[in-house]
């Protein structure tokens, strides 16, 4: 039984990681490849040899799709079990979970997963398994199986991330498609493009930024927002604030106006102590520690460093 890493072993790690991840954003599509390898999946689920339908992005698949096709159960669930129960008959149960009948950009971490034990020889090779591995190297990045015919979609285009991975853009889509398809996000965080021409800006007034409805993508816009604007805020004021929370971070409660409420606003500006993450979080309260006290639902916690 494995009970620890080689130095080599966890060296590959992230090189297994990086591969998958390229492949999965910026493969390209090897259609002979993959449609062969799309035909053996019905193949050896004893499924009736379907037409292999290439879509450049969801727009393409909405036009090739068309209204009249539907999903049959029956399908995915047997290329599904034809592949698990395979495997499940040659390593073990946790391997069965790593595989799915979707594509690459369901299956590039499961994949590395496996991909990595193999090379570490911790896995034994096998052969479903194997030919599996090569339909997702083969650039498929989404399919969908039905019973008279299969779309593959091609990687996207456009992809950008930040440092930690994500997708993220200021400059354009964050995930765009040849079909026209463009995807808004931040950090990871979803936006609609017209929101998200707002946030990125820098000219969308701040009292609109601290206004935004979803939590996360106030978070975000926030923490791209020049902070020196705070002070644009109408009887903008710093009613409690304290250097040091325990996890290094600052914490403060800012009262300010915006013009559709009458009342003025009051947040806690305050930090994740696990992620870093920066939050403004709504509070009626006008001293820190009580403040961060309610967003626990609470009216006095005693506050300690987990161990």
């Amino acid at each position: 039984m494995l009970t620890k890493l080689t130095k080599k072993q966890e060296a590959l790690m992230p090189v297994v990681r990086d591969e998958w991840i390229n492949l999965a954003l910026h493969g390209e599509l090897d259609k002979e490849e993959c449609e062969a390898s799309v035909k053996w999946l019905y193949y050896i689920s004893k499924l009736k040899e379907p037409e292999v339908v290439f879509i450049d992005g969801p727009k393409d698949l909405g036009k090739k799709f068309g209204v009249r096709n539907s999903v049959r159960n029956s399908v995915r669930n047997s290329v599904r079990n034809s592949v698990w129960n395979s495997v499940d008959n040659s390593v073990d149960n946790s391997v069965r979970n790593s595989v799915s009948w979707t594509s690459l950009c369901y299956d590039a971490d499961n994949a590395s997963w496996y991909d990595f034990w193999l090379r570490t020889k911790v896995i034994k090779p096998f052969e479903k398994l194997e030919k599996y591995l090569g339909f997702l190297r083969s650039g498929a990045f989404y399919c969908l199986f039905f019973d008279k015919k299969a779309f593959v979609m091609s990687c996207p285009s456009r992809v950008g991330q930040d440092e930690r991975k994500r997708l993220h853009s200021v400059i354009g889509p964050a995930l765009a498609f040849k079909d026209g398809t463009e995807i808004y996000k931040i950090h990871g965080i979803d936006f609609e493009k017209k929101l998200w021409q707002e946030v990125v800006s820098g000219k969308m007034p701040v009292e609109k930024i601290l206004s935004i409805e979803n939590t996360e993508q106030r978070r975000v816009a926030y923490e791209i927002m020049d902070k020196s604007r705070m002070k644009e805020l109408k009887d903008y004021k710093v009613l409690d604030e304290v250097k040091d929370d325990g996890y290094g971070y600052p914490m403060k409660v800012v009262e300010f106006k915006v013009r559709q409420f009458d009342e003025s606003l009051r947040y806690l500006n305050c930090h994740c102590s696990t992620t870093g993450r920066e939050y403004f979080i709504e509070t009626r309260q006008t001293e820190c520690w009580s403040a961060k006290a309610k967003s626990f639902g609470s009216d006095s916690i005693i506050f300690s460093k987990e161990l």
